[in-house]
């Protein structure tokens, strides 16, 4: 049965349609052109006949009847003739001619041929009868064996050609859908074995038609995505036990101690609200990972529309002053006036935010914070930038993981997933981020699209 599916396969089912329509148009045409043909050649055997007529109809006006006797006999003088003539009286008598007598008829018509005729079917003779002035029946024919020929040489043409057509019309969709199949199971197989954990399969290229490799490149590109989603799955759940485990073997620790015998009432408080900064600082953990879900799922752009970053950031750095003073840093700002960009505003007051506390939370005191805006080519351009440790060359490419820190980071609070938040959102919005040494410190630089 696995031969046969080519035969139900789309595009033969296209293919079968075609050819169809070809032999419809063909039946048309093959129609018109007999039609056509059929009139000409019967318009050339009535003018061959009228010319007949006129040669005895003047033969008789010259010398009479017995001219046309005469003439008639010199016409059927050929052992086989392909004209047929009847010259009878008004009583029925044959005159002259090579037909026997006939009951007059006076307008084109199809006679029987001579008796002992081969193929006498295929010999039926064409031809018209007129009365000549002195009463007597004139009768000219021809053998239509010609006109019957060139009629069946039309129609085997014309079935050649549409069966020859249709042989390689179904060849040609036979073939191609062949190929089509074979190119869809070879897409089958690898979606199996993706589906059966085999993630590092892929669609094989071939250079074949443009939509089969912009197909075969677009399921290859989502089985990347959805590879890479996976690896960070994988990732993100082991960083979220590394983490967790932490906090949550600090909470059973203290539960433990304050269950002692011999713990006082002060000591049970305190262990209680230690206990309840672990869970804070638990449930702000999946509660960043909650909302980076929702940002990398698309679930929180309902809200696109345009955005003056002018004030936005304005906003911003005027509610983080104050905590940069109390910090004993210095926050400032530069802004180009009336920026105006595409996105959801409160998922770029997050991304900016969480910059900013960033470079807050990360530098000493003396730390200075800038954020600068502008325009170039079209395009916005904001950056913050800090004079603080900075980050080494090496470990740029893994600050937007998820729960990254660096060495000198882990002592201080927090989970790694601020900046995991920032890519989310510019990821998002097509922002695409760089990063460059601020000699001291980091630059972080935001390009919006046009």
């Amino acid at each position: 049965m696995r031969r046969f599916r080519v035969l139900f396969t789309e595009g033969f089912r296209l293919t079968a349609l075609l050819t169809g329509l070809f032999i419809t148009s063909s039946l048309a045409l093959m129609v018109a052109m007999y039609v056509v043909t059929n009139d000409a050649l019967t318009t050339s055997f009535l003018k061959s006949i009228q010319n007949d007529f006129s040669t005895l109809q003047s033969a008789f006006k010259e010398e009479g009847r017995d001219e046309v006797i005469e003439v008639i006999g010199q016409l059927t003088a050929a052992p086989s003739p392909s004209r047929y003539y009847l010259l009878q009286d008004q009583s029925g008598q044959k005159l002259a001619g090579n037909l026997s007598a006939m009951t007059p008829t006076f307008e084109t018509s199809w006679i029987d041929p001579p008796a002992g005729t081969r193929n006498r079917r295929e010999h039926r003779i064409f031809g018209e009868g007129r009365a000549l002035p002195d009463g007597s029946y004139l009768f000219v024919g021809a053998d239509g064996f010609e006109l019957s020929e060139a009629k069946e040489h039309i129609f085997d043409v014309f079935a050649a050609i549409t069966g020859i057509a249709i042989l390689l019309t179904l060849a040609v969709g036979a073939l191609l859908s062949g190929g089509a199949l074979k190119r869809i199971d070879s897409i089958i197989d690898v979606c199996r074995a993706v589906a059966a954990n085999q993630w590092n399969r892929r669609i094989t290229l071939t250079g074949g038609s443009r939509e089969a490799e912009l197909l075969a490149t677009t399921i290859n590109t989502m089985l990347d995505r959805i590879s890479l989603l996976m690896e960070s799955l994988r990732q993100v759940s082991s960083d979220i036990a590394h983490d967790l485990r932490t906090p949550l073997t600090h909470m059973r620790q203290r539960l433990e101690q304050a269950q002692r015998n011999g713990a006082s009432d002060v000591e049970h408080v305190a262990a209680l609200e230690r206990a309840l900064a672990d869970t804070d600082e638990i449930l702000a953990i999946f509660t960043a990972l909650l909302n980076l879900s929702h940002i990398e799922a698309g679930m929180q752009t309902a809200r696109v529309g345009p955005v003056n970053l002018t004030a936005l950031l304005t906003d911003i750095t005027q509610l983080y002053a104050p905590v940069a003073d109390d910090r004993r840093q210095h926050l400032q700002a530069a802004l180009a006036p009336d920026v105006m960009v595409e996105g959801d505003k409160a998922l770029l007051t997050q991304m900016f935010s969480n910059l900013i506390e960033n470079a807050l939370h990360h530098g000493p005191e003396g730390t200075d914070v800038k954020v600068s805006l502008e325009t170039l080519n079209g395009e916005a351009i904001a950056r913050v930038s800090d004079t603080g440790p900075g980050v080494a060359p090496a470990d740029r490419e893994f600050i937007f993981n998820r729960f990254w820190r660096a060495e000198r980071s882990r002592s201080t609070p927090g989970h790694g997933l601020g900046l995991a938040l920032v890519a989310a959102i510019a990821k998002v919005h097509r922002v695409t981020i760089d990063l460059a040494d601020n000699e001291p410190g980091l630059s972080v630089g935001l390009r919006f699209p046009t």
